[in-house]
């Protein structure tokens, strides 16, 4: 139902939530998202390093942080490689 309304009818994930809670179905937000994202994980996952790989060797320079924050009771650390064309 969340892929049919998200890729045939063109419905916004927010649309789709608003939708689903009205059914009484309870489901978040990021529960939409990784319904509608979790079959093309691999292809993302490679567009997405195909996107830093292309970035870095154009760049002239990059910057790099690290942020951490805790999740659900563990430490975790988020890093950003960027520069002004992409991050």
């Amino acid at each position: 139902m969340v892929a049919y309304h998200y890729y045939k009818c063109r419905a916004p994930q927010n649309k789709i939530h608003d939708l689903l809670t009205d059914m009484r179905i309870i489901i978040s937000k990021g529960s939409i998202s990784n319904i509608l994202t979790s079959c093309k994980a691999i292809e993302f996952f490679k567009e997405k390093m195909s996107i830093l790989e292309a970035g870095m060797i154009k760049a002239n320079y990059l910057q790099a942080d690290k942020s951490g924050a805790r999740h659900q009771g563990r430490n975790c650390y988020l890093h950003v490689i960027c520069n002004d064309m992409f991050s």
